[in-house]
């Protein structure tokens, strides 16, 4: 995968990732400032990923924001929205582990990509609940 902009192209990319997933193109949400996106590749059939790609000093970073830390068979992490200020991203995320589903709605901070916070519903977490982006509640099956 190759990220390109209005000055670079394949030949000459900003950053280039290389992945045996599937990289969903259509997931692709850009930051307001244009210094961060994200978009999900799907490693294997019932796990899917964030890959959050960042500008820093010295260019563009990529890091892999997984459905969960331990190793359950299923499950996913998706962007869920921006929150202004550019600290922060809002993510769903859902896993089947020990034999139940556990989907939580969370904000995820842009310097560590590391939870600060999560609820069990979009409606509990006022960053999520604010921000959360219209593209992603008309698409996700995370609030059916």
């Amino acid at each position: 995968m190759h990220l390109v902009d209005a000055k670079h192209n394949e030949k000459n990319p900003l950053l280039t990732r290389c992945t045996w997933g599937l990289v969903w193109p259509a997931s692709t949400a850009v930051a307001p400032r244009g210094d961060a996106l994200t978009v999900a590749v799907q490693p294997l059939d019932t796990w899917r990923e964030m890959w959050v790609f960042r500008k820093g000093a010295d260019g563009w970073t990529v890091d892999v924001v997984p459905p969960a830390l331990d190793t359950p068979n299923l499950g996913y992490v998706e962007f869920a929205g921006w929150v202004p200020g550019g600290r922060h991203l809002l993510a769903a995320r859902e896993v089947r582990s020990d034999g139940r589903y556990r989907t939580t709605f969370e904000t995820v901070s842009m310097h560590t990509l590391v939870t600060d916070k999560r609820a069990d519903k979009p409606s509990s977490l006022t960053p999520f609940y604010r921000w959360q982006s219209p593209r992603w509640k008309a698409g996700t099956v995370a609030v059916r």
